[in-house]
């Protein structure tokens, strides 16, 4: 049967006890856990800690305390172990360690500036646009990495407020498009080429080493964002 995991977090505060927890889905319902276990790796791949664990429900939570990663570090891990109809499974999560985090400076007010009446668009399980939010903050922060830089590394959140905003409306209007060349096939596409052309023209601020000055402006003018 096949499963699908959640992970809650992939940064947690150095020097900071923070929490890291994993979600389990079997079938698109809430599995049922047993024989959970976990390993903490640093980014070299030494176990840092490791232990069993008690779910709450389907979701498994590990505790990291704040003695164990205490300087800056990209792709640690964790790797859960745990049993799901007698099936064993061993999942791998990474995460970085940061001095920082930025967060989601964007509501639906933000949207609706732009659609007075975009609430008209809600499906019927949401009140506000949230989801579509907090997934385009992340896809932001994933297409930041994927292009050798870290969320972790902006000076504040409001820099990338407008990528946000135009992935948002990109991943709320294309579900509702039904053949290429309709109204919302085109709304997608204008947020597509609105947020590359944005990402590729932004001067991101950054303090890459995390010693409190603004580093040179960089931006990502020579590679294409969207793929």
């Amino acid at each position: 049967m096949a499963i699908s995991t959640q992970v809650s977090s992939n940064e947690v505060l150095k020097a900071t006890v923070e929490s890291i927890s994993l979600t389990v889905y079997s079938a698109g319902a809430a599995a049922t856990l047993s024989s959970c276990t976990y390993r903490l790796l640093d980014s070299g791949g030494n176990v840092e800690a490791s232990g069993l664990i008690t779910p709450v429900s389907n979701v498994m939570t590990i505790s990291i305390p704040a003695t164990i990663f205490t300087d800056i570090e990209n792709n640690c891990r964790v790797e859960w172990s745990f049993t799901v109809s007698s099936v064993k499974y061993v999942i791998n999560s990474l995460f970085d360690v940061v001095s920082s985090k930025i967060f989601n400076c964007v509501v639906d007010q933000d949207l609706k500036d732009k659609y007075p009446h975009l609430s008209k668009e809600l499906w019927s399980t949401q009140t506000n646009f949230s989801i579509q939010i907090e997934d385009a903050f992340k896809a932001v922060k994933t297409d930041i990495k994927n292009r050798g830089n870290y969320g972790r590394l902006l000076i504040d959140s409001e820099q990338i407020k407008p990528l946000i905003v135009h992935k948002a409306l990109y991943t709320i209007f294309l579900p509702r498009s039904r053949e290429q060349g309709d109204l919302w096939w085109n709304l997608q596409a204008l947020h597509e080429k609105e947020y590359s052309k944005l990402f590729d023209s932004t001067h991101f601020v950054y303090d890459a080493d995390s010693d409190a000055i603004v580093d040179q402006n960089r931006n990502f003018a020579s590679i294409p964002v969207w793929r």
